[in-house]
């Protein structure tokens, strides 16, 4: 039997007094259960972020690979010894810029683009001019949606596409306007102000040109004058839109030559027309036919 002890205590304590053994069960410390819980947490975290990581990496190596590996076909395509141009620092940062935009975005009509704006980069190493464009215009498309980036093509189909010679305006139409018509409905500013930002887009205070002129440098067959051109966009419903897109903002922007070479780029991709991109950059009257 125990015999009673007398024990003084201050308030919140816990007091045992006993002759003989007592065990008393109080749990895990504030301290013991932290570090427990900090290392299982720490284990869970690590166990899935190198799974994810290792799944990551897997996804980001496929995704490089696969532009460069087109890239290096197109190359090779046109001329198995331009494989031999790309030992360039510039060039070597330039795939660098376009594998990484990639592997962001993942994006088809993106890739397009960025393997044939390296083609070119590729092709033409003696212009200076030539390379800073088109080292910029890889570093703007990996920054565009691809809605952004058909925008830009239509902006320079209605600004400043022309032909060599005459083309029926419905000809015209058909062929590069009608792929790209639905963004004639769409509230573009937003668009048009960030493409502003990343260097593809100038903006203009007002109209600088009249509707009539744009179309008039165009060379479309029987649209000479401002008469003609007049006449037309009376009864025509699709002269109406592009008039439509021009007064909302077409007018009211102008493409950079980085701007240019992403337009023209895409327009080729969609197998419109064949144009000469250094020539159009350069703004030295290339036709497109």
């Amino acid at each position: 039997m125990m015999s009673k002890k007398k024990i003084d205590s201050g308030d919140n304590s816990n007091n045992y007094q006993a002759e003989g053994d007592i065990t008393v069960y109080q749990g895990m410390s504030y301290s013991e259960i932290k570090e427990l819980s900090k290392d299982t947490v720490m284990q869970v975290f690590k166990e899935n972020f190198y799974t994810l990581g290792k799944d990551l990496e897997t996804q980001i190596n496929q995704r490089a690979e696969d532009i460069l590996n087109e890239y290096l076909n197109k190359l090779g395509s046109i001329d198995e010894n331009l494989v031999e141009k790309t030992q360039s620092v510039d060039l070597r940062a330039s795939i660098y810029e376009a594998q990484r935009g990639y592997v962001r975005n993942h994006n088809g009509t993106q890739k397009d683009i960025l393997t044939n704006l390296l083609v070119k980069k590729t092709q033409e190493q003696d212009d200076e001019f030539y390379q800073i464009v088109m080292r910029e215009a890889i570093n703007s498309v990996t920054k565009l949606s691809k809605d952004q980036i058909d925008l830009l093509a239509l902006q320079f189909i209605v600004r400043e596409m022309t032909f060599s010679v005459p083309v029926p305006f419905e000809v015209f139409y058909l062929t590069c306007v009608n792929k790209l018509e639905r963004y004639f409905d769409i509230d573009h500013r937003n668009d048009l102000e960030y493409m502003q930002s990343v260097g593809c887009l100038n903006y203009l205070p007002l109209h600088i040109y009249r509707f009539e002129e744009v179309i008039k440098i165009k060379g479309l067959l029987g649209l000479n004058t401002d008469e003609e051109i007049n006449e037309v966009l009376k009864t025509n419903d699709h002269m109406k839109k592009i008039n439509d897109f021009w007064e909302k903002s077409g007018g009211l922007t102008s493409l950079t030559p980085v701007g240019r070479a992403i337009a023209v780029t895409r327009i080729e991709n969609m197998n419109m027309v064949a144009g000469d991109t250094k020539h159009i950059i350069n703004r030295d009257g290339a036709k497109f036919i």
